[in-house]
């Protein structure tokens, strides 16, 4: 194992407890901490991927290749480029939910976490990197959705919500009662847009 190798696998280990951070940062604060994260999280990306293309071509060209333990030095770069590709940190329930809705637009798709501890998490992405996270706290009385939001509402929900019995929430207008045409349904997004 040489120095490179070492290098790579503190780096790659940096990189996993960013990324830890960033889906934090992403999901509560979204300010200039979670962008310097992000660059952060692809300069060391970028780099340890250099190393390990030079690492490998040395393995070769120097006739290592035959002893198994050259290849450690792949194991924890190799994790952690995966894991920053792989879903592992997205929606991310942490609380059980009593029931989740989904909207699907044209190309934008929203999921509405509604969790037991009457708390909800809305996560709203889109074309162009729109990437938005609604929170707040629910209750529901009967078919009506009564949602108290901590951060900026969602655009196609009210404070008031009729939930239909062909499970569909209508969002309830608060200057009058007129109903907004919405596409949220009951269950998790099934890929219709």
């Amino acid at each position: 194992m040489t120095i490179k190798s070492i290098v790579a696998s503190l780096i790659s280990i940096t990189i996993i407890g960013l990324m830890f951070l960033a889906h934090s940062f992403h999901r509560y604060d979204r300010g200039l901490e979670y962008d310097l994260i992000v660059i952060l999280i692809v300069l060391l990306s970028f780099s340890v991927l250099l190393i390990l293309l030079f690492e490998f071509y040395s393995v070769f060209k120097q006739d290592r290749y035959k002893d198994a333990t050259n290849y450690l030095f792949l194991i924890t770069p190799t994790v952690a480029l995966i894991l920053l590709f792989s879903p592992v940190f997205k929606d991310e329930v942490l609380v059980p939910t009593k029931f989740v809705f989904c909207y699907e637009g044209t190309q934008n798709t929203s999921r509405a976490y509604f969790r037991i501890d009457n708390s909800f998490e809305i996560h709203a992405t889109g074309v162009f990197g729109y990437n938005e996270w609604h929170t707040g706290e629910w209750r529901i009385n009967k078919d009506t959705l009564f949602l108290k939001y901590a951060t900026e509402k969602h655009r196609l929900l009210s404070d008031t919500n009729v939930i239909n019995p062909d499970k569909t929430i209508i969002p309830i207008s608060r200057d009058s009662t007129s109903k907004i045409r919405n596409g949220f349904y009951l269950g998790t997004c099934k890929g219709l847009n």
